[in-house]
């Protein structure tokens, strides 16, 4: 994911309370107008409890491999 993408994925997640979940950061995104690539994105985070954004963006710069995460 490139810094431009991670910035993207911010505008979107704006707003949003944490923890969340992986669904609750897709219907956030959604609602805040997000296009498909990025639901497809944040629908392919593990399913975590995500405690803030720098969370979210580390997963989804690691690739979003279930399990590497160390929480739940």
């Amino acid at each position: 994911m490139t810094k431009a993408d991670s910035t993207n994925i911010d505008t979107y997640l704006k707003g949003v309370k944490f923890p969340a979940q992986r669904e609750e950061l897709v219907n956030h995104a959604r609602k805040q107008g997000a296009n498909e690539q990025v639901c497809r994105q944040l629908s392919q985070l593990p399913n975590v409890h995500y405690r803030s954004i720098n969370e979210v963006n580390r997963d989804l710069a690691q690739g979003s491999n279930p399990g590497q995460s160390g929480r739940n």
